[in-house]
């Protein structure tokens, strides 16, 4: 199976010497407990999770080696793991005026447990004077600390590449479409023989993962890539002490698979000829895109023509090989079941597109029903001083401001809510910062 349209420049196409992309995919390992080991001073071998209330919503390695878990709750974990220290996200409370002030910890009693409604933010300075415990109704969690620490390993990274050729697509992880960089003819060697030669030294130096066979003198725009990435991430890693895991490839689909594939702090390639096996080797819910809702409906098409098949474990190739093509386009369109073939291929044309700050700021909170005024008064204060500031920081790093606000309301019920979009006041109070 082969699409007719199979999408050849994503992969170089034009024989071994075509210029050929290359798309580094980088992830923080474990990015919010890394955040709060930095902050606390920890050693990171001591186990520790970040918590939201009583979930856990990071874990770094030396807990995970525990057997602590995504899934686990706060309490729980910590009662399973004596050693793991729990440390809670930031939370703020109503200060007197209505402003958002942190809520602090009594550091230095232990990791308290926190119920589902009770909350008290680690301030981390050893010794600090304790303080009452802030119920859950009375806060509101921000992410503060990981996004101003996203930032600082953006900065850092922008020493080598150009914003126009980087993806931070989320707050942890971002793309970069490295390939102009790394086809610049190079000024130490006459030609490309004796260049892939000292490439190879070097990779093997650099402690690169290599997935399915050995480099060809055809991956040489990848080695290049994979010595450009080892210098990104040691420098992160130097200027914030923040490790992160790369996949190099000729795509973003593949970019992505490799950097999961050895983590953490370690760096992966995939070869040019090793692309489709690579996807294929993959359960299909392994396969980004396919995780969810579309993962979903392939295992319910798989189930009804290939039962003795296990979706767990299935595969792309098991999909094609057992689902009949005119099924696939019935549920998925022309569009979508050429997406298929074309994934199973290794292949995919997604840009890298220029992105560093985030589409829209938000400040939310979620609390119990109240027929009284002045908590509502309270938290729409909150919630837009908080708002406020972060608009005020996004203006001074991206030079944009805000034109439009929307305030929504929500009930319980489902479709009982309130949504009022309005426009800034003018004069806009960002334009001072921007």
């Amino acid at each position: 199976w082969r699409p007719r349209a199979a999408g050849r420049c994503a992969m170089g196409g034009g024989g071994p010497r075509a210029r050929r992309r290359v798309v580094f995919h980088l992830d923080l390992d474990a990015f919010y407990a890394q955040v709060e080991r930095r902050r606390l001073g920890l050693d990171p071998s001591v186990p520790l999770a970040v918590q939201q209330w009583n979930g856990l919503i990071a874990i770094n390695y030396a807990a995970r080696a525990l057997g602590v878990s995504r899934h686990s709750r706060a309490n729980e974990a910590k009662q399973s793991f004596p050693q793991l220290r729990c440390v809670h996200v930031e939370v703020l409370r109503q200060g007197e005026d209505g402003a958002p002030v942190v809520a602090e910890e009594p550091a230095g009693q232990g990791d308290p447990v926190q119920t589902s409604d009770q909350v008290t933010a680690d301030s981390g300075a050893p010794g600090a004077p304790s303080s009452r415990r802030a119920t859950r109704d009375e806060t509101k969690a921000s992410l503060r600390r990981y996004r101003e620490a996203s930032f600082e390993v953006m900065n850092v990274i922008r020493g080598f590449v150009p914003s126009r050729v980087i993806e931070r697509a989320s707050i942890d992880e971002v793309y970069i479409d490295a390939t102009e960089i790394v086809n610049e003819p190079s000024a130490e060697h006459a030609d490309e023989a004796a260049e892939f030669a000292d490439l190879r030294r070097k990779l093997t130096e650099s402690k690169t993962n290599i997935l399915g066979e050995e480099f060809s003198e055809h991956d040489i725009h990848l080695a290049r890539g994979v010595l450009l990435l080892s210098k990104i991430r040691t420098a992160v890693c130097d200027q914030t002490s923040f490790t992160m895991s790369g996949g190099v490839a000729e795509n973003k689909l593949l970019a992505k698979i490799a950097s999961a594939k050895h983590k953490p702090n370690q760096q992966t390639v995939v070869p040019h000829r090793y692309a489709a096996a690579l996807v294929r080797s993959l359960p299909f819910k392994k396969v980004p895109g396919y995780g969810g809702k579309y993962g979903g409906m392939l295992a319910e098409l798989l189930q009804q023509h290939a039962p003795h098949i296990a979706t767990d474990t299935a595969t792309l190739e098991n999909v094609i090989r057992s689902v009949p093509f005119d099924r696939l386009t019935e549920r998925f369109g022309a569009e979508g079941a050429q997406s298929i073939l074309r994934r199973a291929n290794g292949e995919c044309d997604k840009p890298v597109v220029p992105k560093m700050a985030p589409k829209s700021l938000l400040s939310a909170k979620t609390f119990q029903a109240t027929r009284g005024e002045k908590p509502v008064l309270g938290w729409l204060k909150l919630l837009a001083t908080e708002l406020f500031g972060r608009a005020h920081t996004d203006a001074v790093m991206f030079g944009r401001i805000p034109t439009k606000m929307t305030l929504r309301w929500s009930g319980r019920e489902k479709g009982h809510h309130i949504t009022k979009r309005i426009s800034v006041p003018n004069p806009n109070p960002f334009l001072a910062y921007a």
